[in-house]
C-alpha cells in the first residue's frame, strides 16, 4: 500500500503544479486605491506609500463622513462620493499653500502629494 501512495502524491502534486503555473496572472484594472469604504484604507495606503502617519481620527472636517490628522501638517479625510470631495477641495481653494491629492472619494492634505500620488493615484488639485 504504501508504494502505492507516494507515487500517486507525486503525480498529484506534479498535475496540481503544472496546472498553476500554466494559468494567467490577473490583471490589475485600475491602478491607485480608488472609491474606498473606511477611513483606515486611505490611512494604511498613504503609509505604505510612505506617509509618516500618527493617525488621530477627529472627524472636524465638515461634509466628511470621516476625517482625521497625521501630523500637524497631513489632514486625511473620506467622503460620500467624488463630488463631495471636490467640493472640498474647491472650497480650499487659496487656503492651503500645497496641492491638495484628490481621489475618487478622499482626500489628502500633504506636503507630501506629490510623492504619495504616483501610489494612491488620484489627482494633484493647485491650491
Amino acid at each position: 500500500m504504501r508504494r502505492l501512495i507516494a507515487p500517486v502524491a507525486m503525480i498529484a502534486a506534479l498535475v496540481v503544479a503544472g496546472c498553476s503555473a500554466s494559468a494567467p496572472e490577473p490583471e490589475e484594472t485600475k491602478s491607485g486605491l480608488g472609491k474606498i469604504t473606511m477611513i483606515d484604507q486611505l490611512v494604511d495606503a498613504a503609509t505604505d506609500a510612505g506617509l509618516i502617519c500618527n493617525w488621530d481620527q477627529t472627524d472636524l472636517v465638515r461634509g466628511a463622513v470621516a476625517s482625521g490628522t497625521c501630523s500637524d501638517s497631513s489632514v486625511l479625510m473620506m467622503f460620500e462620493n467624488h463630488e463631495d470631495a471636490k467640493a472640498v477641495v474647491d472650497g480650499l481653494a487659496g487656503m492651503v499653500k500645497e496641492p491638495l491629492l484628490l481621489g475618487e472619494n478622499w482626500v489628502v492634505n500633504s506636503k507630501s502629494n506629490a510623492d504619495l500620488q504616483p501610489v494612491l493615484g488620484g489627482e494633484l488639485v493647485e491650491g
